[in-house]
């Protein structure tokens, strides 16, 4: 290992690797970065980048990242608020931190440098460190991602451990490994249909010739070919051509579309593990049942944030200067409105067994009256006990007899 102290961590940035690919470059891809001698990453970083245009599978990533931005964590300790840590969530940096941890759910092992120094005085700066130059295995990053591993810098090393966050197991490649054939399919897919769409989605021209006219056949074809750019066919006269199509249900846009309809929906399962909140089909009853386990989804990836968040980056804190104590982030109170639902249990179970009256004030946030909690029914029996008190006898329902 390369003993080079520095305070900064400097890579040379290539182009990524946009050559056409196939699944024998994702399998190639894998074993590179499975390699126990000689890991490499930057073959899969590679195809994931590549794989990361199709819209998809950026909708359904990004549909789970954001979840993760929206949750509104939050920071407190003792019941004290910390205004440095307090201002520093307030940055785009702090998002781009949050973006970085759950992605690497998606990609893998991932580097953050994080330049919080001197808070309150210096903007805070937070950068994905290339992942094609990093070696989670060995825990290096390498100038070129073409390097050889051993002239890598090991960044758990100080002061470099002094401004980098870690997130993700070391040998974890990501869910982007699951999806990766699927998208390369659906490209292969996508490709054929647009041929086939090309050859037989527009009107075919025939022009016929004399057999033994070799003139009128050349005129023929120019005429045809100043027409435009449709498919077109000379044949000698007498001639004729055919085109036999597949008559099962298989056939032409059918097969197409449903095989690109069966990736996407299998990236949808390795994503957020269902199909349903990304497909309207299915009927409400099984759009209800994918959205909770999406809640599932979405519970783990926030008690996965919040560890890191309390656990290394409290330290990264702590180093610099913004004495985070025993405050921790967490998520904000979940609002607690009772529901409809809610107030139908609570008015069965009061009519098993006597509640007190303050439980009612206290749920369902209501003002407590100046002469203190009460029951409505008792106090409309207390009041018809005194309106009754003040009544003639007669009125009560008395007869005197003389």
């Amino acid at each position: 290992m390369a003993e080079k102290q520095t305070t900064e961590i400097v890579i040379k940035l290539q182009s990524y690797n946009r050559q056409p690919k196939d699944l024998s470059h994702w399998k190639k891809a894998l074993q590179a970065a499975e390699d126990p001698d000689f890991p490499d990453f930057s073959p899969l970083q590679n195809l994931y980048h590549d794989i990361m245009l199709d819209g998809h599978l950026t909708s359904v990533t990004e549909k789970r990242i954001l979840k993760i931005l929206n949750a509104g964590i939050v920071f407190s300790g003792d019941g004290k608020e910390n205004e440095l840590v307090d201002n520093l969530m307030e940055t785009e940096a702090f998002e781009q931190l949050l973006r970085n941890i759950i992605e690497s759910r998606l990609y893998g092992h991932s580097l953050s440098w994080c330049d919080i120094t001197l808070p309150g005085q210096k903007a805070p700066e937070v950068e994905l460190i290339d992942r094609r130059h990093v070696v989670p295995p060995l825990h290096i990053y390498k100038y070129r991602d073409s390097d050889n591993n051993n002239s890598g810098i090991d960044y758990t090393q100080t002061p470099l451990w002094n401004y980098v966050l870690a997130t993700g197991r070391k040998k974890d490649l990501g869910l982007l490994l699951k999806c990766a054939p699927y998208v390369l399919l659906k490209r292969g897919d996508v490709s054929d249909w647009a041929t086939f769409a090309e050859v037989f989605g527009m009107p075919l021209r025939k022009g016929t010739y004399p057999a033994h006219n070799p003139q009128a056949r050349k005129e023929l074809i120019e005429a045809m070919d100043e027409m435009g750019s449709a498919s077109s066919v000379a044949v000698p006269e007498g001639s004729n051509i055919e085109f036999v199509q597949n008559t099962t249900s298989t056939s032409g846009k059918g097969i197409h579309e449903s095989f690109a309809d069966w990736c996407d929906k299998q990236m949808s399962k390795t994503i957020l593990t269902n199909t349903l909140t990304t497909d309207a089909e299915g009927g409400k009853y099984k759009g209800d049942v994918h959205a909770e386990s999406e809640k599932e989804v979405k519970k783990a990836d926030l008690r996965f944030v919040l560890r890191v968040l309390n656990d290394r980056f409290k330290e990264l804190l702590e180093l610099h200067g913004y004495h985070p104590g025993k405050g921790r982030f967490r998520l904000p109170e979940e609002d607690t409105k009772p529901t409809k639902e809610t107030f139908e249990v609570d008015k069965g179970v009061s009519e098993i067994v006597e509640v007190e009256p303050e439980y009612w004030y206290n749920k369902y946030k209501i003002p407590v009256p100046k002469n203190g909690a009460k029951l409505k029914q008792q106090k409309e029996s207390g009041s018809k006990k005194e309106e009754l008190s003040d009544r003639p006898h007669k009125q009560r329902g008395f007869r005197f007899f003389g």
